[in-house]
């Protein structure tokens, strides 16, 4: 079976656009994943991801909506969006995957663990604040249980770390994807 010329051409600008549309994706990702680096110490950089986390759903709408409205003639189907999304999330997890990697293993080697350590520190100051209201006792339990087994899990490696943010950001996309969908299609 063969494919005619416009197919081709379409399947061209689509793909076309979803690269242009993953490398700002990609860097505003990798802008997110500093936040949280900058972030361990300092809950004021912590609310400041939290808007940016928030903003990539909208990201995502703006794009596909653009998708079907220069690329696709304003027509798309709800898989089809689906598809072409986590296609795109695909993309723009690679590029953020590159940088964790080259961040974690050339520039901060000890980011991770300097991560582990804080998060460590954040669950157990939390669960000194527990420990004096007796409406929150039974949370108490379950936290200590995290806090331990945070200290005895090793510190990922920057390829271990990379791969879970892809892993991540491609089940987002998997959900993000459906209502997002879901409303573009046409």
């Amino acid at each position: 079976m063969q494919i005619d010329r416009q197919q081709l051409e379409q399947r061209a600008r689509i793909n076309n656009f979803l690269m242009k549309a993953a490398l700002p994706l990609g860097i505003f990702f990798i802008f997110e994943y500093m936040l949280t680096v900058w972030s361990s110490g300092n809950i004021f950089m912590g609310m400041l991801r939290l808007p940016l986390f928030l903003g990539t759903p909208v990201l995502l709408f703006i794009t596909m909506r653009t998708l079907r409205d220069k690329v696709m003639g304003g027509s798309i189907g709800g898989f089809q969006t689906w598809v072409f999304g986590v296609q795109m999330m695909l993309f723009a997890a690679l590029i953020e995957a590159a940088w964790i990697y080259v961040y974690n293993e050339f520039l901060a080697p000890d980011n991770l663990l300097d991560l582990q350590t804080a998060a460590i520190a954040q669950y157990e100051g939390s669960a000194a604040i527990i420990a004096v209201n007796p409406k929150l006792q039974p949370l108490l339990h379950p936290l200590n249980q995290m806090v331990e087994s945070l200290k005895n899990a090793p510190v990922p490696t920057a390829i271990e770390a990379a791969v879970q943010m892809v892993s991540n950001d491609l089940f987002i996309a998997i959900v993000l994807m459906i209502p997002i969908s879901l409303v573009i299609k046409h």
